[in-house]
C-alpha cells in the first residue's frame, strides 16, 4: 500500500507532575490511495479504491469548507480517497444481483461493466457533511467538538516506533483530517476568514494577526477594511495637515 511519510510535530513526554522528560519528532504515515472511480446519485457516493498513492493536501481545510452537493462531495473523494475505510463491499455481490435499489444502485450499476469484481466503499453525502459540521464547530472554538476529535484520534490511529521515531499511521481521509486539524489547532493556526462573503472561510493562517484568507476578493476586502479604519482614526489629522 502506498503512503506518504513526513515529519509532522514535536512530541513532548511529560510526567503527571508536569516535568518535561524528553522531546522528539512525531512522524505521520498517510496510507491514502487515489480512487479508480467515484460515482454519485441522490446523495449516495460509491468509491472504488485504487493503488496509486495520494499525497494529502489540506484535507481538513477542504472538508471544513465542503459544500452540500453530490458533485463537490465526489470531487473531495476523488482527491483524498474514502473518508472512512471500516466497511468494504464487493460490486459483484450487490448491484448485479439486485441487492441494492434506488440511488445506491443508480450509482453502482455504471461501474459494474468496468469493475465487475472490484471492492468499493459506500458513503452518503450526509456522512461527509456530518464530519464537515464537526470540523467547523471545532474550528470555531467549540471545546466539545475538539474533544470529540481528540477522542476519535485515540482510537483510530496506530502508534509504533520506527528507526528512532514515533509514527502514527492514518489510513482514511477522515483520520488525516483530524490529525491535521489538531496539529494546526495546537499551533493556533486555525482561523475563520472575516470577509462575510468568503465562500470557503475556514483556513490556516500564517501569522496570529491574520484575519482574512489569501483568496483575492478576501485580501481586497481586508485592505479596504484597513483603509477605512485608518481614515476613521487619522483622516481628520491628515486633512488638517494638507491645509496647513
Amino acid at each position: 500500500m502506498g503512503y506518504m511519510s513526513t515529519s509532522f510535530v514535536s512530541v513532548e513526554m511529560i510526567t503527571q507532575g508536569g516535568t518535561l522528560l524528553a522531546s522528539s519528532n512525531l512522524k505521520c504515515r498517510f496510507e491514502l490511495l487515489k480512487p479508480k472511480a467515484v460515482a454519485s446519485a441522490g446523495g449516495q457516493l460509491v468509491i472504488v479504491p485504487g493503488s496509486e498513492p495520494v499525497t494529502p493536501r489540506l484535507v481538513h481545510v477542504e472538508l471544513a469548507n465542503l459544500r452540500d452537493d453530490d458533485k463537490t462531495a465526489a470531487r473531495f473523494l476523488w482527491a483524498h480517497g474514502p473518508l472512512l475505510v471500516e466497511e468494504k463491499y464487493r460490486l459483484s455481490n450487490t448491484g448485479a444481483q439486485g441487492y441494492l435499489v434506488g440511488p445506491v444502485a443508480e450509482a453502482i450499476n455504471p461501474l459494474l461493466e468496468t469493475y465487475p469484481n472490484a471492492d468499493f466503499y459506500l458513503h452518503t453525502r450526509e456522512l461527509l457533511m456530518e464530519r464537515s459540521w464537526l470540523l467547523r464547530h471545532a474550528w470555531d472554538g467549540n471545546r466539545n467538538a475538539v474533544s470529540t476529535l481528540e477522542q476519535y484520534l485515540d482510537s483510530a490511529t496506530g502508534l509504533h516506533f520506527q528507526k528512532g521515531s514515533i509514527c502514527i499511521t492514518a489510513r482514511s481521509a477522515w483520520t488525516v483530517a483530524v490529525i491535521m486539524f489538531l496539529y494546526d489547532y495546537s499551533r493556533n493556526r486555525i482561523a475563520r476568514c472575516e470577509n462575510p462573503d468568503c465562500p470557503a472561510p475556514y483556513f490556516i493562517r500564517k501569522r496570529n494577526t491574520q484575519k482574512f484568507c489569501e483568496a483575492g476578493p478576501c485580501a481586497d476586502y481586508g485592505a479596504r477594511q484597513r483603509a477605512k479604519r485608518w481614515w476613521k482614526e487619522f483622516g481628520n489629522d491628515w486633512r488638517k495637515g494638507r491645509k496647513a
